[in-house]
């Protein structure tokens, strides 16, 4: 299973998909300590989550991103122009919140070249972000999915 997250000042929009690509659930949740800790308790009382994807991890996504690497989950950050592109795919009316979480989890679940933005081993360092603040990613280490590595 893979979960995608939609990130935004007040709340997370969540989707949980399978190994195809159908939905699962869907939840928001608030943005957080405490919904941080319960969309990672939801997450894992939907089964064995291979990855998480989050868009926005640089900004509104830095908690939940920090809580559920804390936790030992695989996460990677979905650059924007690719849930756009994937929600186009989508062909469903208007933009929503949980349909972006379910572009993002697909986008995910899709990429599997993609710099992980953290590691377990490397947690102090990972989750920290740049100096710009706009992405946690070390330079010229780690990328996000849908984006170029600098090396």
């Amino acid at each position: 299973m893979v979960i995608g997250i939609d990130s935004h000042r007040e709340n997370l929009a969540a989707c949980a998909i399978n190994e195809l690509g159908g939905k699962l659930a869907e939840a928001v949740f608030p943005n957080t300590t405490i919904g941080h800790r319960s969309l990672l308790s939801w997450a894992k009382g939907l089964g064995s989550v291979r990855r998480i994807g989050i868009e926005g991890g640089g900004q509104y996504g830095r908690g939940v991103a920090k809580t559920l690497v804390r936790a030992g989950e695989d996460v990677v950050e979905v650059t924007p122009a690719l849930t756009a592109r994937e929600r186009n795919r989508l062909r469903r009316p208007g933009k929503s919140d949980l349909g972006d979480a379910l572009a993002i989890a697909r986008v995910a679940a899709r990429e599997v070249d993609c710099g992980l933005p953290c590691q377990r081993a490397a947690m102090p360092t990972c989750a920290s972000y740049s100096p710009t603040g706009s992405s946690w990613f070390e330079s010229g280490r780690l990328s996000p999915i849908g984006s170029t590595a600098t090396s």
